[in-house]
């Protein structure tokens, strides 16, 4: 346990997710919706943070001997909050417009919104017809972004023509996370309740219903499926180094990562949280580095090729579920976490100690397959929970 400034800006809901600009290192998006995403509203903020000023402050508290984590206003000027009738549950840059973020809506609906105007949003994506609980922008092509919905499909969108190109059918339960592969312009990947981890290619749709495709399974039009967890994957993401390393993080308490070319066991399972993991994210600095957020109010930094003890940090920031966290792309070791207990909170990582030896190691080779013993008191999520 880590004892860091933390910076923290007070969101009037609860915070669902929380992602840096692709484009400039001191904006951050915080998605919201009230009442734990049952009932009530929602708010999409965008921040300009002093992140100067941030990473000034850890260095200083970092010289001190015995510092104490210390919880500070998080200085930043807000630019926009956008509210909406229903909770946000995600939300995600664009990759074409450096002012443009899209929200994932509890009506169903993904809605595009401009910071720089005064008319918002500027589009409204219709198709869904449940819950939109996750959305992701294609950051290779740029042309296109995802959804996932808890009707238990994928859509792939035009933005610039706000029609839906395809949708995708396979799961069997609600979608919790869709991402794409950063290293391929047509491959993206989703988790669901029904335990599965599906790869699909955007080219190869189940438009209807009553597709051939529907008919093979739990798969359906995926390209490959993994029953990567024995409870509910709530989320999921690829390597950005490694094209073929994917990792998931489950209600079983566990991060799993996999190869692609052999799925029929983990590479590794990182086990330390003692509740569901709610969001994973890999490091865009650091090969081996990957931040998990769980319901045990925790966030942890791990370095997955180090053994006997992956875990490099844990920070317990947060008074109530942490359920969004981010990487900023262009500040190193620079992470925002956000939280059911209305705090976002922005810090730096202080913990850099990788191992040297793993870290100048090719990937490909220093990856081995090192399997670990799931915690027992498993916490498996209610179905139904936001």
């Amino acid at each position: 346990l880590l004892h860091v400034a933390m910076h923290v800006f007070k969101t009037p809901f609860m915070g669902y997710a929380c992602e840096w600009s692709p484009f400039e290192p001191n904006k951050l998006a915080i998605a919201t919706a009230q009442h734990f995403g049952v009932v009530g509203n929602g708010k999409q903020h965008i921040l300009q943070v002093d992140t100067k000023g941030v990473v000034q402050k850890a260095s200083m508290l970092a010289s001190i001997p015995n510092s104490t984590q210390m919880l500070q206003p998080l200085p930043h000027k807000q630019l926009a909050v956008f509210n909406t009738n229903d909770g946000i549950y995600d939300c995600a840059w664009s990759e074409l417009n450096e002012n443009h973020l899209i929200s994932a809506c509890g009506d169903g609906k993904i809605r595009l919104w401009d910071f720089a105007s005064n008319s918002n949003p500027l589009r409204a994506y219709i198709g869904h017809n449940s819950e939109v609980y996750a959305v992701d922008w294609n950051i290779v092509s740029k042309q296109h972004f995802l959804s996932g919905s808890w009707d238990q499909s994928v859509k792939l969108w035009d933005p610039i023509r706000a029609v839906c190109l395809g949708t995708f059918h396979g799961h069997k339960a609600v979608i919790y996370d869709v991402v794409w592969c950063p290293h391929n312009n047509f491959l993206f990947a989703s988790t669901s309740e029904d335990r599965h981890l599906l790869l699909w290619d955007q080219r190869k749709p189940s438009n209807q219903m009553n597709s051939p495709q529907m008919q093979t399974g739990t798969g359906g039009a995926a390209i490959l499926s993994i029953p990567a967890h024995q409870h509910e994957i709530l989320s999921c993401d690829f390597s950005k180094y490694d094209a073929n390393l994917i990792a998931t993080g489950s209600c079983d308490t566990s991060v799993k990562l996999w190869d692609l070319r052999k799925i029929q066991k983990p590479l590794t399972v990182l086990s330390g949280h003692k509740y569901a993991v709610r969001r994973i994210k890999f490091s865009p600095h650091h090969p081996s580095m990957i931040m998990s957020v769980s319901y045990d109010m925790s966030a942890m930094i791990w370095d997955f090729m180090a053994t006997p003890n992956p875990l490099l940090a844990r920070y317990d920031q947060h008074t109530e579920f942490v359920v969004g966290c981010s990487f900023n792309l262009f500040i190193e070791n620079l992470i925002a976490t956000c939280s059911w207990d209305e705090k976002c909170c922005v810090f730096v990582n202080q913990y850099n100690a990788l191992k040297q030896n793993a870290m100048q190691m090719p990937l490909q080779s220093a990856m081995q397959p090192q399997m670990q013993t799931p915690q027992s008191n498993v916490m498996n999520a209610p179905n139904t929970t936001k």
